[in-house]
């Protein structure tokens, strides 16, 4: 539709200060989302929270492989990477229940952080890398939202009665 306007040409090849830093920081944000989610796969007990975690896991290692793509791209340091083996857990007293909310916050922050990330990027690789993990985010939170809703996790807050 916009092809006339906007033909496809050289890429651009270099990032404002800006965008450098986020996308170091969203690096940042995925390792200690890797380092959480390794961890708390290892504690949970419930099957179809598992599977989704595991799932989310691969997408996890795909966006920080692209991430370090694009950082190495435009010589930008990379933060500290968590360790690569990650100790036998000992057992937790959380919840299933109690990992699912604060997994689901971690999305819900994830989602101002993307957006945040779009609206900043001028570079077009950069901001369509960004808008890529926000559109995987809504869907995460989406699926989320969908099993805590099925296994009674999502606090509800009372319905609203208008009083006359």
């Amino acid at each position: 539709m916009f092809d006339n306007i906007f033909s496809p040409g050289k890429s651009e090849s270099h990032i404002h200060v800006g965008e450098a830093f986020f996308l170091w920081s969203q690096l940042a944000a995925w390792y200690d989302v890797h380092e959480f989610s390794e961890e708390v796969i290892n504690h949970v007990k419930d099957s179809d929270l598992r599977f989704i975690l595991e799932q989310g896991e691969k997408g996890i290692t795909n966006n920080i492989a692209k991430l370090e793509g694009v950082l190495d791209h435009y010589k930008v340091t990379f933060p500290a990477r968590p360790p690569k083996v990650l100790r036998k857990p000992i057992e937790s007293m959380m919840t299933d229940e109690s990992f699912f909310r604060m997994i689901l916050d971690i999305t819900q922050s994830a989602l101002f952080v993307h957006v945040k990330s779009v609206n900043s990027c001028l570079n077009d690789s950069v901001r369509k890398l960004f808008m890529d993990f926000l559109f995987q985010e809504i869907q995460a939170f989406d699926i989320l939202v969908k099993l805590g809703k099925k296994k009674g996790w999502v606090h509800n807050p009372p319905l609203y009665k208008l009083v006359e």
